[in-house]
């Protein structure tokens, strides 16, 4: 057994106390989910770089299943404008490639190569009209290709070793701003590697080129960050790397405060094996035994629904490049020491509602039939809005109903098809009705759905879950019940 067998085996108790934790305090083990990893896939051959993505996809899963991980969100790393183009550039398509091969395990976000450089070799300000337009091409080309988020987009971005970039700008350059806006309207967050800089601050000797040379500054950052956050609402940021501080600024006290004045932003939580390395010890999550610290314990209980875990685990190709230092493993430990309730939002649970998991390939789907009213061949249910519950805003709709009528909208856990006045009931029994409404000139009737209070007992509707609605509506002038139904619509929604 080699070393790194070895340390995996040894880190496997750490993934089985986690489940036997959750079990013993009386709820389901967690499917932890890992938001942040790199696959490291390039190597020499014959004088050429090649690549083995399938390989090093395929040995994430492997130790994934070691660790009972359900599932990791792959993202290139944030390359510089001076690397965007080596030899070893990355981004999203390779690695939906990949997530094809291990459906339900792995999930991909996109920009680390083809935004970040664009941001970092823009100044703020000067963009012109063209390099925005690119800039928003490329972001909604990563979005419609299906990722679940932007990433990984740094502001600061320190080098700790040979080939390890440094990058800064202002996180309110003009062009995360424009992310901001397409995260929003796609409904995507964003995963965001930043330093914190409470103020300029000149870099000790231990940080070698290429960080800035004399003077050695890095420049205050939080206050154009809050701008950031700020710009759109709606937009969410995962600020990664959480407990990897290497300037001392990241302590519990400004994510705290950052957390409160920004109800946008989230964290993901990375722990390092051992002590060492320049990270700062005093703002690690856990101290030299591994354990956790009381300070960050109240910040997780304190922010439940805003923190995960994102181990910045790298995964290389078996027999032709050496995974990174075991951060899984050591990220995983930090929710087996969690009580079960939080462990289970922290591990999985805020995972799947930010980045939007859990909803089926179909979630949307009309069955049953429509039968013909005064206004033509029947109404017809559908929907406007987002199927995220957390967004909130979903509008049920019947188009083809008889103008001026009225009707309600109602929903149940159960499909049906039984004959009922002029049509056909498509919602089995109990069923919830919602308040009435009136078809409009155009034959449309609609009902914004206020998932805080849908009616009770018993019509909750919750995430992952199925739900049948139909239309019925008045129609005087049709058949011998004078009322009718529409088809129905099933709907699932994501978190």
């Amino acid at each position: 057994m080699n070393k790194q067998s070895a340390s995996i085996v040894r880190f496997l108790g750490v993934a089985l106390s986690l489940c036997c934790l959750a079990r013993s305090q009386g709820g389901g083990a967690p499917a932890p989910i890992d938001t942040h990893v790199h696959l490291r896939a390039f190597f020499s051959q014959g004088g050429s770089m090649v690549s083995d993505f399938p390989g090093a996809a395929a040995h994430a899963v492997d130790v994934m299943d070691q660790l009972l991980v359900d599932k990791a969100l792959l993202m290139p790393t944030p390359f510089s404008p001076s690397n965007s183009t080596s030899p070893i550039a990355y981004d999203y398509t390779v690695l939906a490639q990949v997530t094809v091969l291990h459906p339900g395990r792995l999930e991909f976000l996109g920009g680390g190569q083809l935004l970040n450089p664009m941001i970092h070799s823009i100044a703020s300000g000067s963009a012109t009209s063209a390099q925005r337009e690119e800039f928003a091409s490329r972001a909604q080309a990563i979005a419609d290709a299906g990722a679940c988020g932007f990433g990984e987009l740094t502001a600061l971005h320190l080098s700790l070793f040979a080939g390890h970039s440094f990058q800064e700008v202002q996180p309110d350059h003009e062009l995360l701003l424009l992310l901001a806006e397409i995260a929003e309207a796609n409904q995507l967050p964003i995963d965001f590697h930043m330093e914190p800089v409470a103020q300029d601050m000149v870099l000790g000797p231990g940080f070698p080129p290429p960080n800035p040379q004399a003077p050695d500054v890095v420049h205050e950052n939080l206050t154009a960050f809050s701008r950031l956050l700020n710009h759109a609402p709606g937009a969410r940021w995962v600020w990664t790397h959480a407990g990897a501080d290497h300037l001392g600024d990241m302590t519990v006290t400004l994510l705290r405060t950052m957390l409160v004045a920004h109800d946008n932003l989230y964290l993901a939580i990375k722990v390092t094996p051992g002590a060492g390395g320049m990270i700062v010890e005093a703002n690690r999550p856990v101290d030299l035994s591994g354990n956790l610290r009381p300070e960050w314990l109240q910040l997780i209980s304190d922010f439940s629904d805003r923190i995960m875990l994102g181990s910045d685990q790298f995964f290389g190709s078996p027999g032709n490049t050496t995974d990174g230092s075991l951060t899984m493993p050591a990220t995983l430990d930090l929710a087996a020491q969690l009580p079960a309730a939080l462990a289970q939002a922290v591990s999985e649970d805020n995972v799947r509602a930010v980045y939007r998991l859990g909803c089926d390939p179909d979630p949307v789907q009309n069955y049953c039939i429509s039968t013909p009213n005064t206004a033509g061949p029947g109404a017809v249910m559908g929907y406007q809005g987002s199927l995220s519950h957390s967004a909130n805003s979903i509008t049920l709709t019947a188009n083809g109903g008889p103008t001026g009528e009225f009707g309600i909208f109602y929903y149940g856990a159960s499909q049906d098809q039984v004959p009922v006045g002029d049509g056909v009931r498509c919602v089995g029994p109990p069923a919830f009705r919602l308040p009435v409404v009136v078809v409009d000139s155009a034959g449309l009737a609609q009902w914004p759905l206020d998932l805080t209070s849908t009616p009770l007992p018993g019509g909750l509707i919750t995430p992952g879950t199925s739900w049948f609605f139909q239309f019925w509506y008045r129609d005087p002038l049709g058949g011998p019940e004078h009322y009718n139904f529409s088809d129905g619509l099933e709907l699932r929604l994501c978190p």
